[in-house]
């Protein structure tokens, strides 16, 4: 197991159970419309927060129009039962995938969260194993060893491009130590400096990956 094989190389710290809730609805529309998906998801990483996010995918299935606000967690199922009965014109429920017994762990630059991802049903169906590296270092904003000939806002933005690049060549090494190379990756672009669109930059990485599974 993935789980196993990470304990065995790395040694890693741990940080617990780790829990993630996702909710799949689909638009209710004629077939020559194209489908709108809402997502309603919740992340024991973040435990008093939820986040919805409505996407419009293209033909290929990549989201092109979408919106994502965060409410309080204690309002996620309230919305929900809102949206399949005042609103189920609109919205009709698709699937809901869990992972309830997954783990937490801390390997110095990177949290490493994993667990097996089951659809709800009698019983729950497995649908894999979910895997989230992600990076404990922000970019930094100082740039004193550029050139002042070049303008702050490109040093800076190329800065946060060479971070972004290293990092993620750092996670694929990582990855590959233990993880399985024919598994389907996501990855974030380029990380800001405001919480908030980080925040959401990861509930689009796996709001688009647990729409595949559900």
């Amino acid at each position: 197991m993935i789980n196993d094989r990470l304990k065995s190389i790395f040694n890693p710290i741990s940080l617990g159970r780790w829990t993630l809730d996702h909710d799949l609805l689909r638009s209710v529309t004629d077939a020559k419309a194209p489908q709108r998906y809402q997502h309603l998801l919740h992340l024991s990483h973040h435990p008093d927060t939820a986040f919805v996010r409505v996407a419009s995918p293209t033909s290929d299935g990549a989201p092109t129009h979408s919106s994502t606000v965060s409410i309080p967690r204690d309002q996620l199922e309230s919305l929900y039962n809102l949206l399949c009965s005042k609103f189920q014109a609109l919205w009709t429920p698709r699937a809901t995938l869990q992972v309830s017994n997954g783990y937490a762990y801390d390997l110095g630059e990177f949290i490493i969260r994993l667990g097996e991802l089951r659809q709800a049903g009698n019983p729950p169906q497995p649908r894999g194993v979910v895997v989230a590296i992600t990076s404990k270092e922000a970019a930094d904003d100082s740039d004193a060893s550029s050139s002042l000939d070049e303008p702050v806002s490109i040093r800076k933005e190329a800065s946060a491009q060479e971070d972004y690049e290293t990092t993620q060549a750092l996670i694929q090494d990582l990855w590959l130590k233990f993880g399985d190379n024919q598994a389907k990756q996501f990855t974030g672009s380029v990380p800001s400096a405001d919480s908030l669109v980080h925040d959401f930059e990861e509930v689009k990485i796996w709001c688009d990956l647990l729409r595949l599974r559900g």
